[in-house]
């Protein structure tokens, strides 16, 4: 079974002969990067890899490396939210879609990939919007300007369609389209179901089924408690969802509810297990997450932490994580 078969029959609770894994930075991985670019003055991690202190993302959000009272490295976090009146939309300099170097990486990267997997990077929508107006400006004008909201959501998402249509291009050749939102806080959900509903479920409507018009899956991550939320994805048509603090979500409570309904793409609990559990602790977890947000059919891929140091691991600390999945995480 090749590695994309794997990865495609676990997503539609097909019978894979193990569980996937995405443990790149280790070498184990059944999936690989798309090569799409964002064309940016300056990205998150080659800011910091060259010490850089302050940068300016393709969106023209200012951003800053956050050093006071860390004892750890960051994503450090935006300065400035360019979109201080929703005039300036009008004249906006939204980034190019269609800018050719987006892609020109795509077909060595396909080659490279050979049978794995391939995935298209990454896309937000509540964390763009944010990023752009603020967040507490962002949640006072869902009630004082709901139409301004509107328009902007409406910018992000169209951006991102334009993108996948784009990507169509290598039908056939990437498999999946990722995005990801933090939703949660570590208590519950950062607004109401109905302010969910009424913002930004449309929009990602929008995005999910364009991405399947082009025959591809929808995976998405979201930190936080979001419990709740995850309902309203699976009526979306989303493929699978990563969570990766399975203990303040509840193991049994996400099982009770969505065992078998979507995929799950987790990592060990990177809060307690990941950073301080033992090797006997990740084992229990990794195989209980398998029998419970699994199925015998599929439905749960093994994911690695992309930024180990931001949370204080190592490679062997992300070893044993592999590890533990793969003892428990073989069907035949």
């Amino acid at each position: 079974m090749t590695s994309c078969e794997r990865v495609v029959r676990a997503l539609e609770f097909r019978c894979p002969d193990r569980i996937p894994v995405r443990f790149g930075r280790l070498g184990c991985d059944d999936t690989a990067d798309s090569g799409y670019k964002f064309i940016v003055k300056v990205d998150n991690a080659e800011a910091r890899r060259s010490g850089m202190k302050e940068w300016v993302d393709e969106w023209e959000c200012a951003w800053v490396l956050n050093e006071e009272g860390s004892s750890i490295d960051n994503m450090g976090y935006v300065r400035e939210h360019p979109i201080t009146d929703y005039a300036l939309l009008r004249d906006y300099p939204v980034p190019d879609p269609d800018d050719p170097r987006r892609y020109e990486d795509i077909p060595a990267a396909l080659e490279k990939a050979g049978e794995k997997y391939v995935i298209a990077a990454w896309f937000t929508l509540f964390e763009r919007a944010w990023q752009l107006r603020g967040m507490t400006e962002l949640f006072a004008d869902m009630f004082e300007a709901p139409e301004k909201v509107d328009g902007l959501l409406n910018i992000i998402s169209s951006f991102t369609v334009r993108i996948i249509e784009n990507l169509s291009r290598f039908k056939g050749g990437i498999h999946g389209f990722e995005m990801g939102d933090d939703w949660g806080t570590q208590a519950g959900l950062m607004m109401s179901l109905g302010q969910f509903r009424r913002f930004f479920k449309p929009h990602y409507k929008k995005i999910i089924d364009a991405v399947h018009s082009c025959g591809m899956h929808v995976w998405m991550h979201s930190d936080g408690k979001i419990n709740e939320l995850i309902e309203e994805f699976i009526e979306l048509g989303l493929d699978a969802i990563n969570l990766e603090q399975p203990l303040m979500l509840g193991i049994d409570d996400i099982s009770r509810r969505y065992q078998g309904r979507i995929s799950f793409y987790p990592t060990l609990d990177l809060q307690r297990t990941l950073p301080g559990g033992s090797r006997e602790e990740m084992g229990a977890q990794a195989r209980e997450l398998i029998e419970k947000w699994g199925t015998p059919q599929g439905g749960i891929i093994a994911l690695d932490y992309w930024d180990y140091e931001s949370i204080g691991i190592d490679e062997n600390r992300a070893r044993m994580a592999l590890e533990a999945f793969q003892e428990h995480g073989r069907y035949t």
